[in-house]
């Protein structure tokens, strides 16, 4: 954008500029917005849930609790349900 400034200087010229001596640029942006779903969210939750608990042992907490991580899991399920 390195002519933004010259185009906001020329507004000016025009009478663009607010009865404050702001120049104002309205603009729009068109973007595909991804709402989160709920099996992604669960997936995300999984993936931190099994982050922690891995930290947790390497730290050497929780040293006789068994653990699986199913973060893989997860993603194929996620991926399952988008599937369908």
């Amino acid at each position: 954008m390195p002519g933004l400034n010259e185009a906001a200087a020329g507004a000016g010229g025009r009478g663009e500029v607010g009865e404050d001596g702001k120049v104002r640029a309205y603009t729009t942006v068109s973007a595909n917005v991804e709402y989160p779903t709920d099996s992604g969210l669960l997936a995300h939750a999984v993936t931190r849930i099994g982050t922690l608990v891995g930290r947790i042992k390497t730290a050497g907490g929780a040293t006789r609790t068994a653990f699986r991580d199913a973060t893989k899991a997860a993603a194929t399920m996620v991926h399952a349900i988008g599937a369908t």
